[in-house]
Order: structure tokens, then sequence, then C-alpha cells
């Protein structure tokens, strides 16, 4: 159920119950006076109504013709969507005989009610500037908030129709420009690091070129000087007068 209530200092919010075990949210949504008997009595009623039901979708919560459901129960209810869709489908299909055809298979379309409540949520959830969904919805997640057996199928034939192509949505944008970010410095980071290690590897090679010399030179001078003190005992006391 959702329902415009007035709240602390008389605030305008939007009351929505979760039909199915009773959990409650609310959220500043703009009213609107009812219509009818006097300013007093007039019920309050929401002014945008789809924008309510898109904060709601936000919080993760589903709309539909047959109620509201918090996230929990969306959750416990929620069965694997492949299985789900094909269900969907295949009881939406009804043979009829076509004189010399025999049997031919007819695909249910929306009635003008299920078109208007896929409109209402695409305005909701499409920006038509940009050509794509906000946030993550696609027109599966569109389907699945209106519920009642709607086609995923109607909404892109609608989206396509009145609103614009799919276009992916923010989310997958945004998720684009942060891959093509770390590319880029990842990509910057490991060319720096690659003429690191070669240049690491360049003076290793000569730091090996110099060792080998430096042994070189330890072994003439350790000969000269085997040889020195051997000179030195040869010739004895005179000789080291």
């Amino acid at each position: 159920m959702i329902e415009a209530i007035k709240g602390q200092q008389n605030v305008c919010l939007a009351l929505c119950r979760c039909d199915s075990c009773g959990a409650e949210t609310s959220f500043n949504a703009l009213h609107v006076a009812g219509k009818g008997g006097s300013a007093k009595l007039r019920k309050l009623a929401l002014r945008e109504p789809g924008m309510v039901n898109k904060s709601l979708i936000d919080r993760g919560w589903s709309v539909s013709p047959r109620g509201v459901t918090c996230p929990q129960c969306k959750q416990a209810k929620k069965t694997p969507q492949p299985i789900k869709e094909f269900a969907a489908m295949a009881a939406n299909v009804h043979p009829i005989a076509q004189p010399g055809l025999g049997s031919v298979t007819e695909l249910r379309t929306p009635t003008r009610e299920q078109k208007r409540q896929i409109i209402d949520m695409l305005t909701a959830v499409y920006d038509t500037k940009a050509s794509r969904y906000t946030g993550a919805e696609t027109d599966l997640t569109v389907a699945e908030a209106i519920g009642g057996g709607i086609l995923f199928g109607w909404v892109a034939q609608i989206r396509e129709d009145l609103f614009g192509p799919a276009g992916g949505n923010a989310e997958m944008e945004a998720l684009r420009d942060d891959l093509l970010k770390l590319v880029d410095t990842y990509g910057t980071q490991l060319a720096r690091v690659n003429a690191q290690i070669t240049e690491a590897t360049r003076i290793l090679d000569v730091l090996r070129m110099d060792r080998g010399e430096l042994a070189k030179v330890v072994e003439r001078v350790a000969a000269m000087s085997t040889k020195l003190e051997r000179i030195c005992k040869s010739v004895g006391p005179k000789g080291a007068l």
C-alpha cells in the first residue's frame, strides 16, 4: 500500500507498507488535494506516483498492480529469472485455428492498462536526453517492478517506440568509465615498472662485468704478493738491508 500522509511539522510524505509482511518505509513526496467535498475532508493524494514508485524501486522494493513488496519479501519470493520468464511466456501463448492453416500460436499483447503502467514506469526511470536508463534499470527490471504478468519484451517495444534505444544504463556507463580509468592508470604504471626493470637489468649486467674485472685484479695482486714474498725469502737478510 502507498498513501500520502503528513509527517512531523506537517511534512508531506509517502507512506509505503509491504502487503506481505507489513514492513513500512516513508520519504518526502509531493502531495495534491483530492477532488470533491470540503477542503478539510478531501483526502490527500500523491502528485507524482511514478516518482514515488521509482524511489521505492531504488530502495529495493517491488511495485506492481498486485501490491507493494519490501526487499526481504521480494528476495524470498524471487525465482530464477530464466525459468520465470520462460514460464510467463509459455503461459501467454494460445493456439488458434485458421481456415486452411491448421493451428497457429497467438502471442498475448499488453492491455491498455498494462501499456499505461509501462509508460509511467519508463517515464520515471528512462533518461530521454542521454538515451539510456537511469541507475541500474533495464527492460527486465522495469517488467519485474510492474509485475502482473508484464513481459520485458513489451517494455522493450514501448521503450523503442516512445522513449529511445536501450543504451545501457547509468550504472553500466559509470562502470565502463571506471574500467577505462583503471586500464589507463595501471597501463601507465606497468610501462613505468617495465622501464625500471630494463634499467635494473642493464645495471646488473654492468655490475657483473665490473665484478669479473675486480676478481681478475684481485688475482693479479695476490699473485704479485706471493712473488714478492718468494723473492724476499731468496734474497735473505742481506737483501732485506
